[in-house]
């Protein structure tokens, strides 16, 4: 794979290893280095939320964390759909 497809790739892999290994230090170097860093952490946890990529736990994980500080999950107004744990997501999930 070459070219621009190959560049999405490598930020899709970086991005859902990141939000798998909780690596607050991804979303960090993507914001403004003056952001705060719980700024930075409520950014990671409402796209990890949001992310199907990312494991059932590692959503929930984030869920909480966001409801913990008062947060919504919600980004542009659109709640999260977070599968039960064991249920079948390989219809829904395009691994983005």
């Amino acid at each position: 794979m070459r070219g621009p497809e190959a560049v999405i790739a490598a930020w899709l892999l970086r991005r859902n290893t990141a939000f798998e290994n909780d690596d607050l230090s991804w979303a960090a170097e993507t914001l403004p280095p003056e952001v705060k860093p719980e700024v930075v952490a409520a950014a990671f946890h409402k796209a990890r939320v949001h992310c199907e990529a990312v494991s059932i736990e590692k959503r929930n994980a984030s869920l909480s964390w966001l409801q913990a500080r008062g947060w919504r999950p919600s980004v542009s107004g659109i709640q999260p759909t977070i599968p039960e744990v064991g249920e079948d997501t390989e219809t829904t999930n395009d691994r983005r």
